[in-house]
């Protein structure tokens, strides 16, 4: 879909009316090297994606940093308008984890404007690290039956969160964005705190009833199972 979707895509994000691009990618999807976080270039997507770049065509792109980068060069040669790249997901420090990965593949790339580039992402682009966590139930017959009502249709699948949402930004931002602090987003000074806070009070509780419920030999938990996002 997102090869699908290029050309819409590419336009999108080179557009001056847009100044905020938001993403989930998950830890895989940066194809970083595991042993320095940094791009990848020997990942078979990343290499294609790299000659892509000789041959000036920036549609064909396989892998995400692939299709971003490019699309941040199409608004780079075409206005040079700031604009904020965030993350979404659950990949530590992922906004400098984005940052490092779009600034390797311009490095690697073949493209004679590659140097202007990088001094355009370091002053116009800003990639604030974010920590995002809300919990989702497993779907209940209740939750079907009260989205079939909202739908006006029979949907099977449905995803209920819980009523707790966390969203966590740092204040670091190169163009103007949503006010998404009205709606309960933090916006705060660093992130690592609260990335840290979540790891181990959260995720460490977590771990440590699994374990305790492995080491009682309970397969599951009764009530509501359910799966954490981000």
């Amino acid at each position: 879909m997102m090869r699908a979707d290029a050309e819409r895509i590419d336009r999108l994000i080179a557009s001056p009316e847009v100044t905020t691009v938001t993403m989930t990618v998950t830890e895989k999807g940066y194809s970083r090297d595991p042993g320095t976080g940094l791009l990848n270039t020997a990942d078979p997507g990343v290499t294609a994606d790299l000659t892509a770049t000789a041959v000036g065509d920036p549609l064909p792109m396989r892998t995400v940093v692939g299709r971003l980068t490019a699309s941040l060069a199409t608004r780079f040669r075409a206005s040079g308008a700031p604009v904020n790249v965030i993350s979404c997901d659950n990949a530590a420090r992922n906004g400098a984890a984005l940052a490092a990965v779009v600034r390797g593949f311009v490095e690697a790339s073949a493209w004679p404007d590659r140097d202007a580039l990088l001094d355009w992402l370091q002053t116009s682009v800003a990639f604030p690290c974010t920590v995002v966590d809300r919990i989702v139930p497993a779907t209940t017959p209740e939750d079907r039956a009260a989205a079939s009502k909202a739908l006006g249709l029979r949907d099977e699948t449905p995803v209920a969160g819980e009523p707790f949402r966390q969203w966590v930004l740092e204040d670091r931002f190169a163009a103007e964005r949503p006010p998404w602090e009205l709606d309960g987003a933090l916006v705060v000074p660093d992130a690592g705190p609260h990335q840290l806070m979540k790891l181990r009070l959260l995720n460490g509780s977590h771990s440590i009833l699994a374990y305790l419920g492995l080491a009682a030999r309970r397969r599951h938990r009764r009530g509501r199972p359910g799966i954490g996002l981000g």
